[in-house]
């Protein structure tokens, strides 16, 4: 009877979809600590957002969280990186002659 729990407990960690994940990294909330109401104890993205409202949660660092999350989230740069590109000598290719009666056209309206 121990080893059904273990694999009902496992399975209602892995059921879910991507959308309650995303909720769940975004608020940082422990999925068992939500109720699960869904099929086979499916938690629902209703599940979540029922829970994030009642307990009047924001984004970021909630009490529910667990450590784990917190510690392997990665450091995000101060600032992208933007490569030097020098356009100084660029000349810019001729297309097709389709394109420049097009653009001839374009002109005269």
């Amino acid at each position: 009877m121990a080893s059904n729990n273990l694999a009902h407990a496992s399975r209602k960690s892995l059921a879910m979809g991507p959308s309650v994940r995303n909720l769940l990294a975004h608020y940082q909330l422990d999925p068992s600590r939500i109720a699960s109401t869904g099929p086979h104890q499916t938690l629902l993205k209703g599940d979540v957002l029922s829970y994030i409202s009642q307990h009047k949660l924001s984004p970021g660092k909630n009490d529910q969280h667990n450590h784990h999350q917190s510690t392997t989230q990665t450091k995000q740069p101060s600032k992208p990186y933007v490569p030097n590109l020098d356009l100084s000598g660029h000349q810019p290719k001729p297309g097709p002659e389709g394109f420049s009666k097009i653009a001839k056209r374009l002109l005269d309206m």
